[in-house]
């Protein structure tokens, strides 16, 4: 993926500038040892970067796919579904029996690299009803929900608003579970599921 790349490129560079410095510059004996804390700096200095997309500032997407072709090391899916929100979205996806989304957040100019700051979570739930997320992105008033719960039974799902969530079924080692997910419109804090019947709620956390 470009966005690992070049700042491997980037940080590259800047190593072996410096280690060529330390070399004929620097009149410290040992310069293996200068030449290995200079590496290692760089390594670090290139994890670092890779959580502040400086593209943002520069560049925008079209669509969200773009996003994930150029930052992202998700490829072929087997399966992939797209929650929109007003100024967002977020991508759910299967591969094999691993799971994951990622929320991608949107301005004026298209969609944007997510960050480490870009989304935060407001509500969670985790015990034997199941695992329950709900994220907020940044500056807006876009909600998404996400969660598995494991059944025996095909799964009615809906939220505190009467909205349907979305779900995919999964079978792993002869148990059916259900990833959810899904836009929740007019978002509070009282938020919370009703799955085939039973109220389950989401617990408000300082994270």
């Amino acid at each position: 993926m470009l966005y690992v790349l070049i700042r491997v490129f980037f940080w590259g560079i800047i190593f072996i500038v410096a280690n060529n410095w330390i070399v004929k510059k620097s009149k410290m004996v040992n310069k293996k040892k200068l030449s290995i804390i200079a590496f290692a700096l760089c390594m670090i200095l290139a994890s670092v970067s890779s959580l502040f997309p400086v593209e943002n500032l520069l560049i925008s997407f079209e669509k969200p796919e773009d996003v994930l072709k150029y930052s992202s090391n998700i490829r072929v899916l087997d399966t992939e579904e797209f929650v929109y929100g007003n100024d967002s979205c977020m991508l759910v996806y299967l591969k094999k029996y691993e799971s994951g989304h990622s929320i991608i957040p949107k301005s004026t100019d298209g969609y944007k690299i997510p960050s480490l700051f870009s989304v935060r979570r407001t509500l969670q739930k985790i015990d034997d009803d199941g695992m329950f997320d709900v994220y907020n992105v940044v500056g807006t008033s876009d909600y998404y929900v996400i969660g598995r719960i494991s059944s025996t039974e095909e799964v009615s799902i809906v939220d505190s608003n009467d909205y349907a969530v979305r779900f995919i079924d999964i079978w792993m080692n002869e148990e059916y579970s259900v990833i959810l997910f899904g836009f929740i419109e007019h978002f509070t804090y009282d938020y919370y599921l009703v799955i085939n019947g039973e109220i389950v709620e989401l617990v408000q956390k300082d994270f």
